[in-house]
């Protein structure tokens, strides 16, 4: 019983050890992203003015739109 408990143990301690160096290497990734991202060029403010498109003529809704003279029911 107590080898038992010997051979969890050691188990235990190694998925700690595995946890542990996973834990570094994420912390070494994050200050690389950090890093990165640090050097990257702040964006431009863009005007809202640029972002009021007319929609195409095809996309407009008409009147011809709403009349569908299939679907009355006038008949």
């Amino acid at each position: 019983m107590e080898l038992l408990c010997v051979v969890r143990f050691r188990r235990l301690l190694e998925i700690s050890a595995h946890i542990d160096k996973q834990m570094v290497e994420l912390r070494v990734l994050r200050d690389s992203i950090r890093a990165a991202e640090a050097t990257l060029p702040v964006p431009e403010a863009i005007e809202p003015a640029f972002f009021a498109l007319s929609l195409p003529e095809e996309a407009r809704l008409t009147s011809e739109t709403f009349s569908a003279p299939h679907l009355s029911t006038a008949d």
